[in-house]
Formats: C-alpha cells, structure tokens, sequence
C-alpha cells in the first residue's frame, strides 16, 4: 500500500511540474519574443481630442479667459456608426462622412447637439481661449504676447 501512494504522489508532483513549467515557458515565449504586441495591431489608432484647460480668474473673480464646453463625435469607419449618422448630421455632411471613412480612419467632428447614440461616442470637450476674451494678449499662447 505505501508503493501504491509514493507512485500516486510521484505522478502528482510530475504533472504539477509539467504544468508549472509549460505556463512559465510559454509566458516567456510571449513575453520575450516579441511575436505578440497589443499595440501592433493593424486596427489600433490614439487620437487625442482635447487638453483640459484651466479657467484663469483675476483678483476681483473675473474670468480672463473664456474656455467653453464643446461637444465632438468619434466616429469608427463601420456600419453601425454608418446607421447612426442621422441622429446627428443631415443628409449632406453624412454623405461627406461616409466618403471620410472609406479610408479606415475615423472621424472626429464638432457637433452641436447630444444624441443618444449607442456605436458613435460622444465627448465633451473644453474649446481654448476664443478671439473676445479678456486679456487675450497676456494669456494665449498663440499670441505671443502681443495685443491685437
């Protein structure tokens, strides 16, 4: 009886080394060889939308600058968002946008509503600094420090 259990212990131990040493090898197969890259792949695209800018008040509590809040669609060159172009745009810039993702990039365009839209996503944004705000001169970038 005590051959029977060292044989089933010894068998045991031999299947949870093969195991264990099979799941390191291929975890460093993938990890050292390179073969395998999440951001290689084909379809794997970063657009950066918007920065997050910070309203500058003046000692009284006026704001200098004028950030707004805007909204942009992100659209994916595929048909559900294809469907859902209605919900948003008319008949002509829909045409436009579908000519625009032919190419297999999306689509980043400003719009002026929200639409419950379940495959375009939807972002708010923060619009910089537009041309009537206070103190232009001093706080663009854009400007250089010279007054309009």
């Amino acid at each position: 009886m005590a051959k029977t259990t060292a044989k089933r212990s010894t068998a045991m131990l031999l299947a949870f080394v093969l195991v264990f040493v099979g799941s390191v090898g291929r975890i460093a197969y993938l990890t050292l060889g390179g073969t395998y890259s999440v951001f290689d792949s084909y379809n794997s695209k970063t657009y950066a939308i918007s920065s997050l800018y910070t309203n500058i008040y003046a000692g009284d509590g006026v704001r200098l600058n004028n950030n707004s809040k805007s909204l942009v669609a992100v659209i994916r060159p595929n048909e559900k968002c294809l469907n859902e172009l209605d919900l948003l745009f008319d008949s002509e810039e829909s045409r436009e946008i579908a000519e625009k993702l032919s190419d297999g990039e999306p689509v980043i365009k400003s719009i002026n509503k929200y639409a419950n839209t379940e495959y375009i996503k939807i972002v708010g944004i923060t619009r910089e600094n537009s041309d009537d705000m206070l103190c232009r001169h001093l706080l663009d970038k854009s400007c250089s420090g010279l007054k309009p």
